[in-house]
């Protein structure tokens, strides 16, 4: 699915200068953030995660290390949405952000795909900023299964 035109017209934080580099102001992170082309690319996919899909912000967590979730890695997921329920904040999906220069290959997609499985998540995404595809878990199979619609958090 084509998202260039929707991830461009959302806003960015501002930016600050540290030691002659530009930097984000993560909202998420709360600390200066270099801006890298796959940060622009992180911080507009969670504008329009919020914006588009109505993900509320106290549940996106960026650049989570999988070791917060009990894995014995030392990998960090780009974004990873969560859900709330009685027993506190369980992983719904996990997306990956690359450059918009970057083609999302097979190697990416079973790099998430790991994550994903490892973190028990419904849903996993990619985008590099031009397109994005979304995969969802089907229990009964056992597999991931790639969806033509983007779904809004209530619908995860």
């Amino acid at each position: 699915m084509q998202i260039q035109d929707e991830l461009q017209a959302m806003p960015l934080p501002k930016i600050y200068k540290r030691k002659d580099t530009q930097c984000f102001l993560d909202p998420y992170r709360e600390k200066l953030i270099p801006a890298t082309p796959e940060e622009y690319v992180r911080q507009r996919v969670n504008a329009w995660l919020e914006k588009s899909l109505s993900v509320p912000n106290r549940v996106i967590i960026v650049e989570q290390h999988l070791s917060h979730y009990g894995l014995p890695r030392k990998d960090r997921a780009d974004i990873v949405i969560h859900r709330e329920t009685k027993d506190g904040m369980l992983p719904l999906a996990v997306i990956e952000c690359k450059a918009e220069n970057v083609f999302i290959s097979d190697a990416t997609i079973q790099q998430v795909m790991r994550y994903a499985d490892a973190m028990e998540c419904d849903y996993m995404f990619f985008t590099n900023g031009i397109e994005i595809l979304c995969y969802k878990y089907d229990e009964n199979q056992k597999q991931y299964f790639e969806l033509s619609d983007m779904p809004t958090y209530n619908d995860m």
